[in-house]
């Protein structure tokens, strides 16, 4: 989305998504396939692996990792330095 903020040194893999107002901080990864919804914030050195989908309003905290095929509901907070199996559903 052209109301998304990307910030410096981050990595958006091929056919991923970033939503209306969403926030990527510093260096994170969003890889192949991602989906980040509208007004989800993704922390400094996050990495949301391939295929994970955050629904809109999430915070993901610095340094967490969402792994592959994950899906992290609407209007939740990942605190920071969290790691989320691969296919894992937090509601």
């Amino acid at each position: 989305s052209d109301t998304a903020v990307i910030e410096e040194g981050v990595f958006i893999g091929k056919q991923s998504i970033v939503n209306a107002d969403a926030v990527i901080r510093k260096m994170a990864i969003i890889n192949t396939h991602a989906i980040v919804e509208h007004e989800c914030e993704i922390g400094s050195f996050a990495h949301v692996a391939v295929n994970a989908v955050i629904c809109g309003q999430v915070k993901v905290g610095d340094r967490s990792f969402i792994g592959a095929n994950s899906t992290l509901v609407q209007n939740i907070t990942v605190d920071p330095d969290s790691f989320i199996r691969a296919g894992a559903v937090i509601n």
